[in-house]
């Protein structure tokens, strides 16, 4: 009730934002989001007090604000994906998966090319090697995840699973021990799987 007042208060002012920044968990992410406030920058290094990554959060209050918003969540989600190999390849899967998931509500038009879907499929069906298919795989991921809800088709350890291989390009042992799997052979059949589940979506 103290937040919907506060963001009552700052529309009758005629406020355009509204924002926090905090350190990021999977449970404070959900309170934001739940009251509409859209990710604008994932810190790269963890707090040395709180352990976690510092997020800015904003709300836009009006119809201009919301214009600008639509403008900055575009050129978060391209930036963050592309960090996720980089500076945030170490980041919390759990939050990783936070973030794009509330992203996936934008329900935005996909564009995935015939070449693009064939590849996947080739992957989970034919046995081409993963890393010859990467680039489609990336593709056809980023589209999928940010531009539909068909995330939720996927079971949790699948959704970290893509984010640790495909987003993030961490190491195997890594993986399976994140997971609990027992090696390459799992992780790849999961993979597979995974990707077949989004393929349904489409």
């Amino acid at each position: 009730l103290l937040m919907e007042q506060i963001i009552g208060n700052e529309k009758s002012s005629e406020t355009d934002f509204i924002g926090s920044s905090f350190g990021a968990t999977p449970q404070l992410l959900n309170f934001w989001n739940k009251f509409g406030f859209r990710h604008l920058r994932v810190g790269y290094k963890r707090n040395i007090f709180s352990g976690s990554n510092a997020v800015l959060v904003t709300l836009p209050l009006n119809a201009n604000a919301k214009k600008l918003q639509s403008e900055a969540d575009d050129i978060f989600i391209d930036n963050f994906y592309a960090q996720l190999q980089a500076t945030h390849n170490k980041l919390d899967p759990e939050l990783v998966n936070k973030i794009l998931s509330h992203f996936s509500s934008c329900n935005q038009q996909i564009s995935i090319s015939e070449k693009t879907k064939d590849d996947v499929i080739s992957f989970t069906r034919f046995n081409r090697s993963y890393d010859d298919n990467l680039a489609s795989l990336k593709k056809f991921l980023f589209e999928i995840v940010v531009h539909t809800n068909a995330f939720k088709l996927l079971n949790k350890q699948q959704a970290m699973l893509l984010i640790l291989k495909v987003l993030q390009n961490r190491d195997m042992e890594e993986i399976a021990q994140h997971l609990g799997m027992t090696g390459k052979k799992q992780i790849f059949k999961e993979l597979k799987a995974s990707f077949e589940n989004l393929l349904k979506y489409l």
